[in-house]
């Protein structure tokens, strides 16, 4: 699980849709795993616990430049 995180927080951020180093992922599958710690984790976690989920994306957007 740890490598699919990895793998799609790398290709949100090459794709320009997040800043570098700001995606957070979890995914739950038999246990609960991000891709990186965060202090975030634990107000996430929560996310998990109350919603029928089992993947989240929680990320700084990417600032767009306009030509």
């Amino acid at each position: 699980m740890k490598r699919l995180l990895d793998k799609y927080a790398k290709k949100l951020v090459g794709q320009g849709l997040a800043a570098p180093g700001s995606p957070l992922l979890g995914g739950l599958d038999a246990e609960l795993e991000w891709n990186r710690k965060a202090p975030e984790v634990e107000v996430l976690r929560g996310v998990f616990e109350r919603m029928s989920i089992n993947s989240l994306v929680f990320a700084r957007l990417q600032s767009l430049t306009h030509p």
